[in-house]
């Protein structure tokens, strides 16, 4: 889904930012993912958030990623995970991209 938004823009002259997600540093899940799906309402279709504020179906993901004219794509999502220093994903993915 990223790369789609990332991949319109540049169609389109502007620019994106690296997608951000409740739960990440600074964004808690309860003030994030709450109100984000609240915001969407209707649209939202078969996607729920339970009192732990974990979203059904659990293969579910919410994001926002700034899109225009003066925004740069700077550093990765991974750099404000709190468990940035030890997870085996963000591992993979250096030595994989690195």
């Amino acid at each position: 889904m990223c790369e789609r938004v990332d991949s319109s823009a540049e169609a389109e002259g502007l620019g994106t930012t690296i997608p951000l997600s409740p739960g990440l540093l600074g964004w808690p899940v309860a003030i994030g993912t709450a109100p984000d799906l609240r915001a969407l309402g209707h649209r939202l279709g078969r996607c729920q958030v339970d009192r732990g504020y974990m979203m059904i179906p659990k293969k579910s993901t919410s994001l926002v990623i700034g899109v225009g004219t003066d925004v740069e794509h700077v550093g990765e999502s991974c750099d404000y995970c709190s468990m940035a220093a030890t997870c085996r994903f963000r591992e993979e993915h250096i030595s994989h991209h690195g």
